[in-house]
């Protein structure tokens, strides 16, 4: 009987340890099964949102920009020389109320241009234009190079034909006009090296209401553009277009400002899904190129005098996020290596002990066993002088059944009594 149980013991053990390995190997399946299903999901919601804040953060660096140049270009037109300008003007180019002569004015406002286009590098040009039949210009200021030159008169051009001084005669009294982003021109020619520009314009009238003209502020926007790129995180790409998919600004410099200068480059060549607010996974017509996950929003840097002029697209390569996936990847793996190993080296300690336990079970049944078929009387007690096991031979010569004497005190028994 005792060799039978140490037998099961073997078997059940055996059986225990199998079992264990069989769950771990099943438990580690699962755990990677559910960890690679959910992995590619988990990245691409991650990238979406690093992606949406860099496109929020860049149109607010725009914005951020734009209210700078307003509050300047505010200053300036609060200047006395502005309000002595048209005085004078409307006076036989005197002023009535402190006798400044319209040269006098005009050159004060020239100084103040001057000094602040030294000390702001962003401003390109800044003008007092008259809302005449010809859209005179009346004072320009420009910086050339490392200079800052005071455009003679005989150099000032007629501007009624460019669209930001039709745009500019309909504002009223305190309301800024704010132009798209272009490149400039100057006798209708594009000015090379080209220059990126925004012109913000504020009107000029009299003390009477009578329109002047107005003041306006070339801003060169690659500062815009920049502010706006710097926002962007890792390798995170921004593309801006205008409202019919031309790029104002490309990661290829040679694609920006496409419209003026190559115009068979757009949205539509470039890739072959339509521009669309919101998310989205776009692939590149250069089919060498990888696939871009993209956020796109429409976006205005004039208030709400035209209707989202611009699209703001920040975009990341598919092989990035290919990358991203990986090195979570090998992070859980590492992590799920780091717990298997452990849990292997417990289950080999168990199994050592284990081992030594079956064969002490094993020696020990076998021992049980030849004991309970020998033919001498075999008992054995404890140090206390309790009966702890009782062979059939010594069942037989004390006639004390092993039922009645295990776990008793031999004294207990008259046939020990005398041993």
């Amino acid at each position: 009987m005792s060799f039978l149980k140490s037998s099961s013991s073997i078997s059940e053990a055996k059986s225990t340890l199998g079992l264990a390995l069989v769950l771990a190997t099943v438990l580690v399946v699962l755990v990677v099964g559910l960890f690679e299903s959910n992995i590619k999901a988990t990245a691409e919601s991650q990238t979406f949102t690093a992606l949406e804040e860099s496109a929020a953060s860049a149109e607010n660096a725009a914005n951020s920009q734009v209210r700078k140049y307003i509050n300047a270009l505010n200053f300036l037109h609060q200047t006395p020389p502005i309000s002595g300008i048209v005085r004078a003007t409307e006076n036989e180019n005197l002023d009535p109320k402190d006798g400044t002569t319209l040269e006098q004015w005009k050159q004060r406002l020239e100084t103040i241009f001057v000094a602040f286009i030294e000390n702001n590098e962003e401003v390109d040009q800044l003008r007092i234009i008259r809302a005449n039949e010809d859209g005179s210009e009346f004072i320009r200021v420009e910086r050339n190079g490392g200079s800052v030159l005071v455009i003679k008169d005989n150099d000032l051009q007629p501007k009624a034909a460019r669209s930001y001084f039709t745009e500019s005669v309909k504002r009223n009294k305190g309301e800024f006009y704010i132009s798209d982003i272009n490149l400039n021109r100057e006798y209708g020619k594009l000015e090379f090296p080209y220059k990126s520009v925004i012109r913000l314009s504020l009107p000029i009238f009299s003390s009477s209401g009578e329109r002047y003209g107005f003041i306006i502020m070339n801003v060169n926007a690659q500062f815009l553009l920049s502010q706006m790129e710097q926002t962007l995180v890792g390798n995170q790409l921004l593309f801006v277009t205008d409202s019919e998919g031309f790029f104002v600004s490309h990661p290829d410099s040679d694609k920006s400002f496409s419209r003026d200068l190559n115009p068979m480059v757009n949205w539509a060549s470039e890739f072959e899904s339509p521009s669309k607010i919101g998310r989205a996974k776009i692939k590149q017509a250069a089919q060498t190129n990888s696939p871009l996950y993209t956020v796109t929003r429409a976006f205005t840097i004039n208030g709400n005098q035209q209707t989202a002029p611009f699209f703001l697209h920040t975009a990341l390569s598919q092989s990035e996020v290919a990358a991203l996936i990986n090195e979570k990847r090998i992070s859980v793996y590492s992590v799920i290596g780091v717990v298997t190993l452990i849990f292997v080296s417990v289950l080999l300690f168990v199994h050592r002990s284990n081992s030594k336990n079956i064969e002490l079970a094993k020696v020990r049944g076998e021992s049980v066993a030849i004991i309970a078929i020998s033919k001498d009387a075999i008992f054995s007690v404890d140090s206390a002088g309790v009966v702890k096991s009782w062979n059939m031979a010594a069942e037989s010569l004390f006639g004390i059944p092993s039922q009645l004497i295990l776990n008793h005190h031999y004294s207990s028994f008259e046939q020990l009594s005398l041993l």
